[in-house]
């Protein structure tokens, strides 16, 4: 019987370490919000763009940001200015892609980024199939590549923040960033 309270009061003792141990580590992780107006001023910034190639020319343009947070994407519409087949149209284009952070540049970017839906006027459902196919690989390639926000490498506590990311995601109007060990 005298074996079994030790027992018990050895496994006792490990639960109570342990439970303290996991406080200890959990109290190091840190949220860190960067709210939707901070990413609506970065696109600004960035915005209009210009993109070409051998079939479309295209200017994005006015981006407004709406944060996603069911599917954890990015959201945004633009105003696009296009020039396919010697043709110029005008419309809207609705963007998304998820957020991504690369440790190697300290930055977040787009990753994944598709178009929801493009509306142009005056344009067959054909015509249209293809100008979205064509954008699609454009915004794909250029979104992809384009840091939608970068950790100062002048703020320490940013530069710290750097090497404790442990995830992303979308909560309401706001990115949150976990930081831990």
């Amino acid at each position: 019987m005298r074996k079994l309270y030790v027992v018990a009061g050895i496994v006792a003792v490990v639960m109570i370490a342990s439970s303290v141990i996991c406080r200890k580590i959990t109290s190091w992780e840190r949220l860190v919000i960067i709210p939707e107006q901070k990413i609506q001023t970065a696109l600004n910034e960035a915005f209009p763009v210009h993109n070409e190639n051998r079939f479309i020319k295209a200017t994005w343009s006015d981006p407004l940001i709406d944060l996603d947070s069911y599917s954890n994407r990015v959201a945004f519409s633009l105003n696009a200015e296009i020039e396919f087949l010697r043709e110029n149209y005008s419309g809207e284009a609705k963007v998304s892609g998820e957020i991504e952070y690369k440790k190697s540049t300290g930055s977040f970017y787009l990753s994944k980024s598709k178009i929801e839906s493009l509306k142009i006027e005056g344009v067959s459902e054909e015509k249209l199939d293809k100008i979205t196919k064509i954008v699609s690989k454009v915004i794909y390639f250029r979104l992809d590549a384009f840091p939608v926000y970068t950790l100062k490498r002048s703020d320490k506590k940013q530069l710290l923040a750097k090497a404790l990311i442990k995830s992303v995601e979308i909560h309401g109007n706001n990115v949150e960033v976990l930081l831990g060990p």
